[in-house]
């Protein structure tokens, strides 16, 4: 009998729990600076980094960021829901390659002024599974 069976790619920096990943978010650790230990909270993080960044904010990567933040004081429509959807998907495809998103919802509630985006993603040949929740009011995230 031949099964088959899919092989799951380990990250050898998960395997060293004493071994940063990456930077996490909020900046607010004792330095200045927190590090993630592992992929999945590295990948986690920067896809909020990548959501929250507005295009032509990031030094020596003006292309970096989705600019959804920019649409939060446009009129709540779905047009504006399709706009939202549309940066998050075409960012993650051209810079998380390996991130794919199995869900993406966009709730928007005008009588808060709020756009609630909902990300639930997967990284390719891995284990990994996690999901996002970020609310933006036009006063912040």
């Amino acid at each position: 009998i031949i099964m088959a069976y899919i092989v799951r790619n380990v990250d050898v920096l998960d395997l060293k729990p004493s071994t940063g990943v990456g930077i996490d978010l909020p900046f607010n650790g004792p330095t200045g600076i927190n590090t993630t230990y592992t992929t999945r909270d590295a990948v986690k993080a920067n896809l909020l980094n990548f959501i929250l960044t507005g295009k032509r904010e990031r030094v020596m990567n003006p292309t970096f960021g989705s600019g959804v933040r920019d649409l939060i004081f446009e009129q709540q429509t779905e047009d504006l829901t399709d706009q939202v959807e549309d940066l998050i998907v075409g960012g993650v495809e051209a810079y998380f390659p390996q991130v794919q998103i199995n869900t993406l919802n966009v709730v928007q509630s005008p009588d808060s002024y709020t756009i609630t985006i909902y990300l639930n993603y997967s990284v390719i040949n891995t284990n990994i599974q996690d999901e996002l929740q970020i609310n933006l009011t036009n006063g912040g995230v």
